[in-house]
C-alpha cells in the first residue's frame, strides 16, 4: 500500500477508535500509511474492540442528529430481511 495525494490522509481517514488501535500497534502510521500494510499483525481483540467502539460512535451520531435511535447489535443483513 502507497500514500497517493488525493486529498485523504490517515489522521482524519481512520475513526478515533482505529487511530488509537494503529498508534499501538503500528507506530507511526499517519506519516507514513504503508505500515498499515502489515495490520494483519494486530491482535483480532484489538480490531474488533475498536470497531464496536466506531460503530457505537456513529450509532451516538445519528441519534444525535436526527434523533433515530439504532441498535449497534443489529446485524446489518437483518435489515434486509423480509
Amino acid at each position: 500500500m502507497h500514500a497517493v495525494t488525493n486529498g485523504v490522509h490517515p489522521s482524519t481517514w481512520a475513526s478515533l477508535p482505529f487511530a488509537a488501535m494503529y498508534d499501538q500497534n503500528e507506530p507511526g502510521w499517519r506519516h507514513e500509511p504503508e505500515l498499515l500494510s502489515r495490520a494483519d499483525r494486530i491482535p483480532n481483540d484489538s480490531l474488533w474492540a475498536a470497531h464496536q467502539q466506531a460503530k457505537q460512535a456513529l450509532v451516538d451520531k445519528v441519534r444525535e442528529l436526527t434523533g433515530v435511535v439504532l441498535n449497534p447489535d443489529q446485524p446489518s443483513w437483518a435489515l434486509h430481511a423480509a
